[in-house]
């Protein structure tokens, strides 16, 4: 995404989080678009919070009543972001966050 465009950050989808995006409802798939394009420019979100035990991991909550989470680690070295999950608030949510 931040090729062309030096001041933005690359912002790459985790196989997971690509295939929940297409799963996500159409507003909410929207919002999630809309993020994304938010993290380019800059994913130190107003509203987004680093979670605790992580030292590059974020959530930013969105949707109507915020009810889905997208969770991403930030390479500020690299300028890069992962996103790893993109889902509905859930038990599960913050679950095997190890393994992506």
């Amino acid at each position: 995404m931040g090729g062309e465009y030096p001041d933005l950050w690359d912002v790459e989808l985790a196989s997971t989080a690509d295939k929940q995006i297409g799963n996500l409802p159409g507003p909410g798939r929207e919002e999630a678009l809309d993020l994304l394009i938010d993290l380019a420019e800059d994913p130190f979100l107003p509203g987004a919070e680093r979670l605790r035990h992580y030292n590059n991991r974020y959530k930013v909550r969105f949707g109507r009543g915020e009810r889905y989470r997208m969770l991403y680690d930030v390479f500020a070295a690299s300028r890069k972001v992962v996103v790893g999950r993109i889902e509905l608030r859930g038990p599960e949510t913050y679950t095997g966050m190890d393994r992506w």
